[in-house]
């Protein structure tokens, strides 16, 4: 899905629950029978109230049906651009509960053969983030911010 789409194409269902989940993620862990400490509670209650989009994005990212690495590269470049746009690096379990989105479906992104190809799609877009969260982002990883012909990052 291309990034100037803001909202996350998941049905209205889908969407409703989600929101009902954002409201209470204490309720929501014990419906899915997640375990959370009162802090990580709150972690993730703010974080669900203030990235709900986000969220969308992850919860279809984190849905779409197993395909091939190739059937879903865009994909894969465009939820890693969500998440470093709103200044996250590594969204480890803050949006685990309520959007089913964690350290497995992030480190997902990379994980099929063509990480190098991921990251180097996403260098092309430091030209174009007038926000400074990809260039943040990169440096977190030890990313070269560099010509994406040149850079292999495997």
């Amino acid at each position: 899905m291309p990034i100037f789409l803001t909202v996350a194409p998941i049905g209205r269902s889908v969407r409703d629950q989600l929101l009902l989940d954002a409201a209470n993620v204490g309720n929501t862990a014990k419906r899915k029978s997640f375990t959370l400490s009162p802090r990580e509670e709150d972690r993730q209650l703010k974080v669900a109230k203030d990235h709900f989009e986000l969220g969308c994005w992850m919860y279809r990212f984190s849905h779409l049906p197993e395909l091939a690495a190739s059937d879903y590269f865009q994909e894969r470049v465009d939820i890693l651009q969500r998440i470093f746009l709103a200044g996250f690096n590594n969204p480890d379990f803050d949006f685990f509960t309520v959007f089913d989105f964690g350290p497995r479906e992030f480190e997902a992104i990379f994980e099929q053969g063509d990480s190098h190809e991921v990251v180097n799609a996403l260098r092309r877009e430091i030209q174009n983030d007038a926000t400074g969260q990809i260039a943040r982002a990169f440096a977190n990883f030890k990313w070269a911010v560099a010509d994406a012909a040149t850079i292999k990052t495997a």
